[in-house]
């Protein structure tokens, strides 16, 4: 779902009041932009031919990029192998 359809979907005038309605569009308005850089990002990432994966701090995967998968043989959909 976009930002803009959560927006659109929970944010009621009439049942907030000013400071509060206030905060909710700010925190809709930074959803927005997290959601942009995320997908700006996953572009990024999709478009460089190297293989990319992230790990957190438990150095469990949490992203691959097509190019990383084909070299692993693996799909998107299956869950990342544990140790």
């Amino acid at each position: 779902m976009s930002w803009k359809a959560v927006k659109a979907q929970s944010l009621n005038p009439g049942t907030l009041n000013r400071s509060a309605f206030r905060f909710h569009l700010s925190i809709l308005r930074n959803l927005g932009e997290l959601l942009e850089t995320n997908s700006n990002l996953s572009t990024i990432l999709e478009s460089i031919s190297d293989g990319f994966f992230s790990l957190n701090r438990r150095l469990e995967v949490t992203c691959f990029n097509r190019t990383a998968l084909k070299l692993l043989d693996r799909k998107a959909s299956e869950p990342p192998r544990t140790r």
